[in-house]
This record gives C-alpha cells, structure tokens and sequence, in this order.
C-alpha cells in the first residue's frame, strides 16, 4: 500500500473525531494499547496487522473493516494535479470543510445529543473531502495531515 500514510493517518483522524484517547479507543477495539499505538505509527500499513486486528480496531472507530480499509485506499492515493483555478477551488472548499468540522467539535461540546443527531455524517464527508483532495496545496497526498486538519 505505497508508503502507509494511509492506515495511521486514518485511523488517527477517526479516533481523533470521536475525542477518544489511544487507550479509550484500544479499549473499544479490544486490543493492546501497544498494538493500537503501532496501527498510528507513521509507515504502518495495512498488511502488517492479521485481519482480526483491522477488524477490531475498525469496530473501535464504529465503523465496519471494508469501510476502513476503502479510506484507508483513499488516503494512499496520490491527489491529481489540478490548474489553478481548481486548485484555489479546492482549496476553498476544504477551509470550509475544517471550519464546518469544527463548528461541528464545538456543538458536542455544548449539546452532545444534537451533535450525534447532525454531526456524524457531516464529520464523515468533510473527512472524506480532505482526504481526497487534501486541503489543495499543490504536492499534498491524500489523507495527509494539514494545517487546517
């Protein structure tokens, strides 16, 4: 899988998302801190972890191993180049995917009950964008992390 950004960036920005510790979301997936602590390691990469692992630290972030692994395909891909004009679109689009992602943060903090009623699926999409299309500076990877991220 190229150069196994894709796993740890991942896997850190979902446990990231839903505010969890390392240890609050190796518990979750009932694994090892130690094992959770290896799939954020920069360079690790899918096929280094047995499936049952995957499996389980997929089931820690509250989704299911094939959605893990499609995100984790994504974030490996290189983003294309793009002229100029998409790239400020781009680059556009993805500060108002961060700022809506967190507003989004902010709301849980304030009612945790509207923020699962909305935010879920909107977290999900401006994740999927960013990791995408980065945040459309020219030579970004997808699913790197960025300075808006």
């Amino acid at each position: 899988m190229g150069e196994g950004r894709g796993l740890s960036v991942t896997v850190r920005r979902r446990r990231l998302a839903l505010r969890l510790t390392q240890r609050e979301a190796a518990v979750r997936a009932d694994v090892s801190l130690a094992t959770w602590q290896s799939v954020e390691r920069a360079g690790a990469e899918a096929a280094d972890f047995q499936d049952l692992t995957l499996a389980r630290v997929a089931h820690g972030l509250g989704i299911a191993l094939p959605t893990l692994l499609d995100e984790v395909a994504a974030a490996e891909r290189p983003v294309a180049a793009v002229g100029p004009a998409a790239h400020e679109a781009v680059a556009e689009v993805a500060a108002i995917a961060a700022e809506v992602r967190s507003a989004l943060l902010r709301l849980a903090a304030v009612s945790e009950e509207t923020f699962h009623l909305v935010a879920g699926q909107t977290i999900e999409a401006t994740d999927r964008f960013l990791q995408v299309f980065g945040d459309g500076t020219a030579g970004t990877r997808a699913g790197e992390p960025t300075d808006r991220n």
